[in-house]
């Protein structure tokens, strides 16, 4: 079994994973674990509910920051949560699913970089 990792953070990603994994669970070839990481890049955290619940995306592990985090610091602080919470759930060379060109896609490329992904 193959684990998949969809990382998000802006609007457009949370309607585009959710049309994805959607898609996926439905494919009956498909026997991998789905796991939809969220960084919270986006600037309203009610937005963002919002948009989650009505597109029936499941997020498996939120990312929260501090208030008035930099770009920089949403990146750091997300590859160093996303790794803590790939090890704890014991998830070794995942694909990663990289959606878009936001910070989310700078993130899930450095992080399945360093793990030697595809």
């Amino acid at each position: 079994m193959n684990d998949l990792v969809i990382i998000t953070g802006v609007r457009p990603q949370y309607i585009k994973a959710a049309a994805l994994t959607y898609e996926l669970q439905n494919a009956h070839v498909n026997r991998s674990v789905i796991h939809i990481i969220d960084i919270s890049q986006h600037y309203s955290p009610e937005l963002s509910k919002n948009i989650i619940s009505e597109v029936n995306l499941n997020v498996d592990f939120k990312i929260n920051h501090k208030k008035n985090s930099t770009a920089i610091q949403i990146i750091a602080n997300s590859l160093i949560q996303i790794e803590k919470y790939l090890k704890s759930k014991s998830i070794i060379n995942p694909t990663f699913i990289v959606l878009g060109d936001a910070n989310p896609a700078l993130v899930g490329g450095i992080v399945g970089l360093k793990m030697g992904s595809k």
